[in-house]
This record gives C-alpha cells, sequence and structure tokens, in this order.
C-alpha cells in the first residue's frame, strides 16, 4: 500500500475511536452517580436537597423508605435552567407506577418511588421529599444521570 492510504486509513480508524461523529458513533451510553442521601423525614416535614445535572442525560431519581407503612411523597422542581435555555421551572413528581406488562396500571411497590427528568449542564432541581403525617421515616435519595444512545 502506498504511504498516502496507510495514513488515511489510520487517521480514519483514530476518528472512528474517539467518537467525534465523521465515522463513528458520537454517542455512547453512560451512567454514573450524581447524589445520594440517607436521611429522616419527621411526620408531616419536607426534607430538601439541590441536585444540579453533570451533563446532558436524563436524571433517575429514586427514593426508597424501610418503613412500609410510612407513605412518603417525592417532588423535584426546576430552581436553575442551567444551560436549558427557556426551560419551565415546573414541579414534577413520580408517574402513578412503573408499569410492566399488564393493560392496568401498576402501584410502585411499598417503599419505592421513582421518575425520570431532563437534565442539562448545570440544570438544578429542588428535591423533596414529603413526610407521612403520622409518622418519622428514614429514606434514601439516589439520583443517577442516564445517557441512552439511539441505535
Amino acid at each position: 500500500m502506498n504511504r498516502t492510504l496507510c495514513m488515511l486509513l489510520a487517521v480514519l480508524g483514530v476518528l472512528a475511536d474517539v467518537g467525534c461523529g465523521l465515522v463513528g458513533p458520537s454517542c455512547h451510553d453512560e451512567t454514573g452517580e450524581v447524589f445520594t442521601v440517607e436521611a429522616e423525614v419527621s411526620s408531616g416535614g419536607v426534607a430538601a436537597y439541590s441536585v444540579v445535572s453533570p451533563k446532558s442525560s436524563n436524571l433517575v431519581m429514586r427514593l426508597t423508605w424501610s418503613d412500609t407503612d410510612a407513605t412518603l411523597t417525592l417532588r423535584a422542581t426546576i430552581t436553575d435552567c442551567g444551560s436549558h435555555t427557556g426551560c419551565a421551572k415546573l414541579t414534577v413528581t413520580p408517574p402513578f407506577g412503573p408499569g410492566g406488562p399488564s393493560p392496568a396500571p401498576q402501584p410502585w411497590p411499598p417503599g419505592v418511588l421513582e421518575m425520570q427528568v431532563d437534565g442539562s449542564p448545570a440544570k438544578t432541581y429542588k428535591v423533596e421529599v414529603v413526610g407521612d403525617p403520622a409518622r418519622n421515616a428514614t429514606f434514601k435519595i439516589h439520583v443517577t444521570y442516564r445517557i441512552d444512545c439511539e441505535s
């Protein structure tokens, strides 16, 4: 092979490997930790935390608690749009349930709530856990970012 062709193939191989989008894929599936806290919310109280998205991704917010007789709720309000120009500062809550193969909607199992929200670099959410009206409850919030590339 001539030297020019070898150099061209080497450059194309490097471009495909770094995924710059010219020859190879420009997206790689990725997940990572954003925020985790274990705490207690008093009866009827609210525990609030600030969560900042590190990159363009979806944020998965999962609330768990061991006292399944307690009823906790989760909500997230956008407080800063970050790089997401013109976003509406909405409050979101988890859907009724996780879904599944049943034709009827299935509720979350006791002690678990989860939701997915849009994350853009520096987009900030006020994440709140609302306590059971009758009892204190210990909980854990685990937030991860997730990038799922289209195939």
